[in-house]
């Protein structure tokens, strides 16, 4: 969202960023206002309500009011709809995550085109020829047809869960009527969509509408004011090309079992390494000298000093490899994670992914010399980095809001 934000910026637009307070840093670095919202994504995440979240957003009952729903989730949302509403006072559009349904309200009140924006296929636009991205955790999962289409009613609570606080929200603040079951589903459906990744990994369904854009992936231009420490710098010379690990906001329910068992696959394969902590998904001091154990870094910056880039799933951390043309693997927790990870095995873009809560080392072992000596997946690698270098998702995602706003946009 950020890349997307200084290419508006950038195409001659006022952008504000509004997001929690621990991002400040980053969206001013990027030159847009920024607005704080209220609340820490670290601390909630690697929590226990962000466990919970992540632990069922496959299961039916996905957020049934209970007290984890009342009194850690439901306070945010609330919290988060007024912050929201106060940021987008008298700006001539809005683009959001579609977690809040909130874009057709914000269409409504301000009389001009919203627009949602997500890192996956939206999980409430049904397809014959994708499954749901966030419906299954195992090989069972329908290529296509009917049981496909139906993998789309699975996550259907989770888009009624805030239907409630969402009809506060529009009478409350908005001055809107509340809205039914059916009129918000509709409306979610009639939304303009910007998809931040490359149909070459994951092609648009035929029976997709035209109001969904798979845009290709969005990447930051670069990493203003930033450079290596001397201990960084002396690692690189002493292991060029190493392995990358990390997992970005991921945390296992056992982090220290965890880095033990990704560790040692490390150690038996014979590899350099430098694994990024995250948010806590990696903790562990007594490494070998040829693993380095770093808080942070740019991906822009190390991605393309690595020979391999072992992750948890996500969109750009996969976006970043392919990018720069080296083999990637990932071990998912949830969410849209296990879509990407199977994409990855499936394009012969890196091995098949693991249960990060059941790590075979052996079998992880195998795969981290695989990934960094398997001639066909590094060629494989290489020619999606050529595809990818000739896309610009970000100028594509600046055309279609443009026309949009223009009225020259089919819906």
């Amino acid at each position: 969202m950020l890349a997307l934000a200084a290419g508006l910026r950038e195409a001659g637009h006022f952008v504000r960023f509004a997001t929690p307070k621990v991002f400040e840093a980053n969206v001013q670095a990027a030159g847009v206002d920024f607005y704080p919202l209220a609340g820490d994504p670290s601390r909630f995440l690697s929590g226990p309500a962000g466990a919970w979240i992540r632990d069922v957003t496959r299961r039916p009952d996905f957020f049934e009011k209970n007290k984890i729903w009342t009194f850690c989730i439901a306070p945010g949302v609330r919290s988060d709809l007024r912050n929201i509403w106060d940021a987008c006072r008298g700006f001539d559009s809005v683009i959001c995550s579609p977690w809040y349904h909130i874009a057709p309200s914000l269409s409504e009140k301000l009389d001009r085109p919203c627009f949602f924006s997500t890192i996956m296929p939206g999980i409430w636009i049904p397809s014959a020829e994708l499954p749901n991205p966030v419906a299954f955790s195992n090989e069972d999962t329908p290529a296509r047809g009917s049981a496909c289409r139906r993998s789309w009613r699975i996550n259907m609570r989770a888009l009624l869960a805030h239907l409630e606080i969402l009809n506060e929200w529009r009478t409350n603040m908005l001055g809107l009527r509340p809205v039914s079951t059916l009129e918000l589903l509709r409306s979610y459906r009639k939304s303009q969509f910007l998809l931040s990744y490359s149909a070459s990994v994951l092609p648009k369904p035929g029976d997709w509408p035209a109001n969904i854009h798979v845009t290709g992936f969005w990447f930051m231009n670069s990493t203003p004011n930033w450079g290596a420490s001397a201990e960084l710098t002396r690692f690189l010379e002493e292991h060029p090309n190493p392995l990358l690990v990390g997992f970005s906001s991921q945390v296992a329910r056992d982090p220290e079992a965890f880095t033990r068992s990704v560790t040692a696959a490390v150690e038996r394969s014979g590899k350099s390494a430098i694994l990024l902590k995250g948010w806590g998904g990696l903790r562990q001091t007594d490494l070998p000298s040829r693993i380095l154990l770093l808080d942070w870094l740019p991906y822009e910056w190390i991605v393309p000093r690595c020979s391999a880039f072992l992750h948890h799933g996500g969109c750009g951390s996969m976006a970043m490899a392919l990018r720069h043309g080296i083999p990637n693997m990932a071990i998912p927790f949830a969410f849209d994670q296990m879509l990407w990870a199977r994409r990855i095995a499936q394009l012969g873009l890196g091995p098949a992914p693991m249960n990060a809560e059941a790590i075979d080392v052996d079998h992880l072992t195998e795969s981290l010399i695989a990934m960094t000596e398997d001639p066909g997946i590094k060629q494989r690698a290489a020619v999606m980095a050529k595809r990818i270098s000739i896309e610009d998702g970000v100028r594509s995602a600046i055309q279609v809001i443009e026309e949009t706003l223009n009225g020259k946009c089919r819906n």
